[in-house]
């Protein structure tokens, strides 16, 4: 069972002024460097990954672990057990099947009989080419986006944001705000349907378990596809 978080709302606030104030700094500091820079190198993603994860993790830490002591329990790292967390997760997956196929239908007629596509539903932007093009480059790669991101974006948005905003606001508007955070915060409006939608998933997928695991196995199997999709047919 999880645990009820001792933060609240107006710490939400705080964590989040805070980073908007970082993540001005940083970019201050990096537009000195960035013309310097190999912007499709692993070094230079590695770097802008740690970066961004700082500005974003380290207010968290000090205004809200820190300072309420809080354990990983209160955040959703909950043991449910492998046949929960494996159900949870295939019934989310399942969902996630249904309204892709959904989306690509409405999609594809959309474009056939009005000649128009629907904006923000194109194809999400491919993430290898920011990498090298070796095998160290290539394992690099695959232990950030399919692993670490998931981890750490399942922490942030579903255990701390959707948790804090629980506490104040019905489970249905805390999950459209935090799943528009989420979509924007990729800045691929291109493709922020898509995004959003997924968000609302992981969403449903913890307020039924309670859990992180389900969803963080689910990020992990979505970007382990969409990897290898990008990697086999580009």
């Amino acid at each position: 069972m999880q645990k009820e978080i001792s933060w609240k709302v107006i710490d939400l606030i705080k964590v989040s002024g805070v980073i908007a104030a970082l993540t001005a700094v940083a970019s201050i500091i990096l537009s000195f460097f960035i013309e310097s820079l190999d912007n499709n190198s692993t070094f230079t993603t590695v770097i802008t990954f740690v970066i961004q994860d700082a500005i974003l993790l380290l207010p968290i830490y000090f205004l809200i672990i820190r300072k309420y002591k809080a354990s990983a329990e209160m955040f959703g790292f909950i043991n449910i057990g492998f046949k929960k967390t494996l159900k949870y997760f295939l019934n989310g997956f399942g969902l996630f099947i249904l309204t892709t196929v959904g989306l690509a239908l409405i999609i594809g007629l959309t474009q056939k009989y009005f000649g128009t596509s629907i904006p923000g539903f194109a194809q999400q932007a491919e993430h290898l080419p920011l990498f090298g093009k070796g095998k160290f480059d290539l394992a690099v790669a695959i232990t950030i986006l399919i692993f670490v991101a998931p981890i750490i974006e399942e922490f942030i948005f579903r255990g701390f944001l959707l948790n804090t905003l629980l506490r104040s606001y019905k489970p249905w508007i805390a999950s459209v705000i935090t799943a528009a955070v989420f979509a924007l915060i990729h800045l691929e409006f291109s493709s922020i349907g898509i995004i959003f939608i997924l968000a609302l998933i992981l969403n449903s997928i913890f307020l039924r378990s309670r859990s992180l695991w389900p969803c963080i196995l689910f990020h992990i199997v979505n970007n382990s596809l969409a990897f290898s999709a990008e990697y086999f047919l580009r």
